[in-house]
């Protein structure tokens, strides 16, 4: 991860050589901010499916281990 004054420095660079004005290229960087946390967020939620599905065969093969201990006990 980059140092917080490398970071400045290239963002200072950029917003000189873009000819924006300042609010417009906070505007442009805050939109490209939130694209980011956007696919974060994305990356997330297709994380949490993944974890929702291993978690749904966990349990069928909880409640089919339970079928067979239970068969086991009654004989």
């Amino acid at each position: 991860m980059a140092h917080p004054n490398e970071t400045r420095s290239r963002l200072y660079a950029v917003f000189a050589h873009s000819g924006l004005s300042v609010c417009e290229f906070t505007t442009l960087s805050l939109l490209e901010l939130a694209k980011l946390n956007i696919a974060q967020l994305e990356d997330m939620e297709e994380g949490l499916a993944h974890l929702k599905e291993h978690f749904a065969v966990l349990d069928g093969s909880k409640e089919q281990m339970r079928s067979v201990l239970d068969m086991i006990t009654v004989h």
